[in-house]
């Protein structure tokens, strides 16, 4: 996609919309959950009919590709030492150590069988949510089905800009953080985020303000898996910088397109 030229971001008025709705999502902040499918629309400066190509290309060199960048994750090994890091694991280190000392050699033992036992459960589930979190960045080389124009196309997920129109349904990776603006038995997959196997259900309904994240019944969420039902979602967040982003700091700054 490339940039227009011919006209100035300062004297081109798409141009300048497009930095105002981009400003006025982020005055949102936190708050589309609790937005009506209306005011969400209006916030994002879009509607039922989707964005313009010119809205799109706009609100595309203003924030980027749509794309999770992961920083290389620690080594195994430094996972595992991190494990034994703890005030609690030392007093256990020295309380078998003075049990040996004493002869207690069973009492001894089951404390370092303890620590090693802790250190494993640890290690098994940081290094597992590690690569959980790494594997997202792969969902922008899925395809989605975004309204453009007025008509629904197959557009690379790379590509979705805040205001999109995406149509997600059952095996559909999310591909950006989402209000839900129509379902229809519509349950995600969000384990790879909360840990939770059983999947949620999603709807228009806003929630209260102060909801906590795994609670949102109205937002989609980034890098979740649809396992049923249908639905359509507006994008209010790229993938670079998801709402789950400002937990696991895994996410690194977007990277801008280069235009000639």
């Amino acid at each position: 996609m490339k940039a227009r030229t011919g006209q100035s971001a300062a004297g081109d008025p798409g141009r300048t919309q497009s930095r105002a709705s981009g400003a006025a999502g982020a005055a949102a902040g936190e708050r589309w959950h609790a937005h009506d499918v209306e005011v969400a629309l209006e916030v994002a400066d879009t509607s039922l009919g989707g964005l313009t190509g010119a809205q799109a290309e706009d609100r595309f060199s203003l924030h980027g590709q749509n794309e999770i960048q992961g920083r290389p994750g620690p080594s195994w090994g430094a996972v595992l030492l991190r494990q034994f890091r703890s005030p609690l694991v030392y007093a256990l280190c020295v309380s078998a150590g003075v049990a040996l000392a004493l002869g207690r050699f069973a009492d001894g033992a089951v404390v370092l069988a303890v620590v090693v036992l802790n250190a494993a459960i640890g290690f098994i589930q940081e290094y597992r949510a590690g690569r959980a979190i790494q594997a997202l960045a792969v969902m922008v080389s899925e395809p989605a089905t975004v309204r453009r124009d007025g008509d629904w196309t197959q557009l690379p997920a790379d590509q979705l800009v805040p205001g999109d129109l995406v149509e997600v349904a059952a095996g559909d990776r999310v591909t950006a953080d989402m209000r839900v603006l129509h379902g229809q038995g519509l349950r995600v997959d969000e384990s790879a985020l909360t840990g939770e196997s059983v999947p949620v259900s999603k709807a228009t309904p806003p929630v209260p303000l102060g909801t906590d994240l795994a609670e949102r019944s109205s937002v989609l969420h980034a890098g979740t898996l649809v396992s049923a039902g249908r639905g359509r979602g507006l994008v209010v967040r790229p993938g670079h910088a998801p709402s789950w982003g400002a937990s696991p700091g895994y996410w690194t700054v977007p990277r801008r397109p280069s235009h000639p």
